[in-house]
């Protein structure tokens, strides 16, 4: 090791120059105060001497390995325990000196020269923590970490007591004394935990590499030894990026401390890693994951695999199998329309316990990124999200029966962009029910909704029901549709509330831990929390009566759509922009589930709906779990009340409304106005009837004028809404012409896009992004007749 000593005098240079010249004072009034502390400590060795075992003892003491059960307890993963036997021990000669280099460069690089406790290290930490505000360094050494990971029990590592680090001290001054620096090493090396499933380098280098520790080269080491600061957060399949940086910062390190050249760091920098994962003896993997995320963040990653704990979880793993083989055989069945994968979340609404968190298809599929977790990845909702919409409207006094003019609308935001909502099928449908227009899944209506209650109302809901990727207060109208990013387990928890009549119930995964001696060290209760103000569970209520209605949707979605159960079950299907993401959540009172269809690379399928995507798989999962077995319907709330209306104003019925139809209302709210729109002598025109109307009231207007662009004005700004597909993304290009003019071309950014010879002259126009040039010529008397120009802008956001 005589390399890795020569690199003393580097790191001590480097030491000096990010120490000021007070620092240094204080530095060396610490280190004589550590030189007595240090003394005092084997005086103070008493104290513990009682509780402390030979290090021989503790290293060949055989402990249980830890082990994960799903909710019936069935095994789901044993974690396990390096004391073992089960991984797989090599020698230090084994190693490559990149990889001895790289751990010390990253965690202790004074390790050859300390006693096994460095009380420089633990001052420069400490200064240079305090230099940056906030901790960057740490202050233990190799010798102390295998101390805390291989001879303290669980309860002692995980305790922040001045007695655990007294002893963590002495142990590790003890193991420097009776064990070379190269035995301590290469027990570090072999027994550190590298994520994934990993513990010690050779098992890394399998599972990351796919070959032997000693066939790495220097970027594999650097990448390895990155990993063992937070083996959850530098997560390579997960997280690579932000592995690659802590890859190239430790190169950096390993040139400061001399033991590479600037050449060598450079060239690992710039090679392109390949990871190839291993294959586990693991069953629901995600789930998994994201328990041991949930433990580590409570306790130490390598004292999870050494304490024989027992965890007991809320996953049904008979749950979790079928919706795998639901999910796969319908993504199979659609494979020639560019779609690779899927995933599952099922919640009991009534406590939060995760029954089904399928990640996607196949954890060990490298093709469709297996390894990432998308019921945790944040996509696009599109439609899915508009219950929370029409819920927090229900809040300020909206009812089933409020009636929206689902109409060519034009917002214009702070900014100055206009925003034009377009519905799924490009067509307007007049005046529509909240019931139609929910159950329908309507843009438009849902858009003016959302611009009538205000944004801060929307996601203040929203959080509330549990969305926690809603950080900003910046999002628009479009958001309503799909517009913000979400995370199907938050999805599937906002369902859940609704569900559960207005109570949200916090989800969670971890039912119960229980030590090796049969003591229960954590014992989850559900956390239950109202939701939707006051009238929560009647608001709950009738969204779920509409989501339920099969009838309301049957315009859009048919009568014997893949929502409709052989049971009560309400549900929301979402599709997004150019069908990236597709989405279908419902529930009954006993169990709610979300299925997020798509590509985990964000590429766009081909005409995959959340229709013909997402709904296929959760409605079969459903009728699996529930079919013969649900049959409780939603329960009514007291004050929900019940009142015939006219069903096209969603009044009181007049004398004349020969068609009427019974509604729901939260008391209170219930119509009080009657219908007047029907009389014994005129008739309701149609809406496709009055706008026609009013577009030639216009014309008349103006027939004084030739040719003058009306839509768009010069100067507007438009958005291309992400939650609608491009084609139905059109522009009204509109024209006032005098009565001679015989017919009118069309031109943008000086291209003919249409001639058009019949009245009013409009056509529509496919949005691009850029900024564009209009300009009309008419035809008047056959001589040409040019308007003025007019320019316009479109934007993605």
């Amino acid at each position: 090791m005589t390399r890795i000593r020569l690199a003393r005098r580097t790191r001590r240079a480097w030491l000096a120059s990010h120490i000021s010249r007070r620092s240094k004072l204080l530095l060396a009034i610490l280190g004589a105060s550590l030189v007595v502390i240090i003394g005092g400590l084997f005086y103070l060795g008493g104290m513990v001497s009682s509780g402390l075992v030979s290090l021989e003892r503790e290293a060949s003491s055989e402990i249980e390995s830890t082990k994960i059960f799903d909710r019936k307890g069935k095994l789901l993963y044993e974690i396990l325990n390096p004391r073992s036997g089960k991984h797989t021990p090599v020698s230090l000669q084994e190693i490559p000196i990149w990889a001895k280099e790289a751990t010390l460069a990253a965690e202790d690089v004074s390790f050859y020269d300390n006693p096994g406790i460095d009380p420089v290290g633990i001052i420069r930490a400490a200064l240079l923590n305090r230099l940056h505000g906030r901790v960057l360094f740490g202050g233990s050494t190799i010798t102390q970490q295998l101390v805390r990971n291989k001879f303290l029990s669980f309860q002692e590592a995980s305790s922040p007591s001045l007695t655990r680090k007294i002893k963590e001290a002495i142990l590790a001054l003890e193991m420097s004394r009776r064990y070379t620096k190269d035995q301590i090493l290469e027990m570090y090396l072999n027994e550190m935990y590298y994520g994934n499933f990993s513990y010690g380098v050779e098992a890394a280098a399998l599972s990351y590499f796919g070959k032997h520790v000693k066939d790495l080269d220097l970027a594999e080491c650097a990448l390895l030894a990155g990993i063992l600061q937070s083996p959850s957060r530098n997560n390579p399949f997960e997280n690579f990026p932000a592995v690659k940086r802590r890859q190239e910062s430790i190169l950096d390190l390993m040139v400061k401390a001399g033991f590479i050249t600037e050449a060598q760091a450079a060239s690992a920098k710039a090679e392109k890693l390949t990871l190839r994962e291993a294959r586990y003896d693991i069953r629901a993997p995600h789930f998994v994951q994201f328990v041991l995320d949930q433990l580590w963040g409570k306790y130490s990653e390598q004292f999870i695999a050494s304490a024989g704990l027992k965890i007991y979880t809320t996953l049904d793993l008979d749950l979790q199998e079928e919706a795998q083989n639901i999910a796969r055989r319908h993504v199979a069945e659609l494979s020639d329309h560019s779609l690779t994968n899927a995933s599952v979340v099922a919640l009991d609404p009534r406590t939060g316990e995760i029954l089904v968190m399928l990640g996607s298809l196949d954890y060990f599929d490298e093709a469709i990124d297996g390894a990432v977790n998308m019921a945790l990845a944040k996509r696009q909702p599109g439609s899915a999200i508009k219950p929370i919409t029409y819920a927090a409207a229900f809040e300020k006094d909206y009812t089933p029966a409020t009636v929206i003019e689902d109409e060519r609308a034009v917002f214009t935001s702070e900014q100055g962009e206009i925003y034009l909502p377009l519905n799924y099928d490009g067509k307007f449908h007049g005046p529509v029910r909240v019931r139609e227009a929910l159950a329908n899944s309507y843009n438009v209506p849902a858009v003016k909704v959302l611009h009538h209650i205000g944004m801060p109302a929307f996601l203040t809901t929203a959080r509330e029901m549990g969305i926690t990727t809603f950080h900003n207060d910046k999002y628009w109208l479009s958001v309503t549709l799909g517009g913000g990013e979400v995370r199907l387990l938050d999805l599937v928890s906002a369902y859940g509330a609704l569900a559960n009549r207005g109570v949200r119930a916090e989800p969670f995964a971890i039912s119960k831990i229980v030590d090796s001696q049969g003591n229960i060290l954590f014992q989850q209760t559900p956390v239950l929390r109202p939701v939707l103000g006051e009238r929560g569970p009647a608001i709950a209520y009738l969204i779920s009566d509409i989501l339920s209605d099969n009838s309301a949707r049957i315009p859009s979605f048919g009568p014997n759509s893949p929502l409709k159960l052989s049971f009560p079950a309400a549900a929301k299907t979402g599709t997004t922009t150019d069908y990236r993401d597709n989405w279908a959540v419902g529930y009954t009172p006993e169990l709610v589930t979300g299925v997020w269809v798509g590509n985990s690379d964000n590429a766009p399928m081909k005409r995959v709906s959340g229709i013909t995507g997402a709904a296929p798989i959760w409605h079969d999962f459903m009728e699996f779990v529930l079919k013969g077995k649900s049959g409780w319907g939603f329960q009514k709330p007291e004050d929900i009340v019940e009142v015939e209306i006219c069903p096209l104003s969603g009044l009181l019925p007049g004398p004349n409304c020969q068609i009427t139809l019974r509604e729901k209302f939260i008391k209170g709210t219930e119509p009080r106005e009657v219908c007047s729109m029907h009389s014994t002598y005129t008739t309701y025109d149609s809406f496709q009837s009055r706008s026609w109307k009013e577009t030639m009231d216009s014309e008349e207007s103006q027939e004084a004028q030739i040719v003058e662009i009306t839509n768009p004005q010069d100067g507007d700004r438009f958005v291309l809404d992400p939650t609608i597909p491009l084609r139905y993304q059109q522009l009204e290009l509109a024209v006032d012409a005098s009565e001679d003019i015989s017919a009118v071309t069309w031109y943008v950014d000086g291209r003919p896009i249409g001639t058009i010879d019949k009245r009013p002259f409009s056509t529509f126009w496919v949005l691009k992004e850029g900024n564009h040039f209009l300009k009309v010529v008419g035809l008047r008397a056959g001589r040409p007749v040019d308007s003025q120009e007019v320019e316009f802008f479109v934007s993605l956001h």
